[in-house]
């Protein structure tokens, strides 16, 4: 009798640790096809940045503009640019009020 029940333990011991395996099977096999959707993305970022290379320049070209001036670009009014002018233009609100 207790040589079936030590047998009946280290059968679940084992089934135990066959389950935390295939756990860990699934989890690497998840974990693989994550990484391979990533170097997926980086290969056709790696593509876009070959194929298109003029949309680099003009990128670093916007970036250096913006560091160099610090007031945001506001739209052209009549007249000129308001930060020429150092002032606000009056606008009369439109509407039914």
């Amino acid at each position: 009798m207790l040589g079936l029940e030590h047998s009946r333990d280290n059968s679940c011991v084992r089934c135990h640790q066959v389950n935390d395996l295939l756990s860990l099977v699934a989890e690497l096999k998840e974990e693989v096809e994550r990484l391979r959707n990533i170097r997926e993305c980086e290969r056709e970022i790696d593509w876009w940045s070959r194929t298109l290379p003029s949309v680099r320049p003009r990128q670093q070209e916007a970036a250096l503009q913006e560091a160099e001036d610090p007031l945001p670009s506001f739209p052209k009014a009549e007249g000129g640019d308001l930060r020429d002018r150092g002032g606000w233009k009056w606008v009369p609100a439109q509407g039914n009020r």
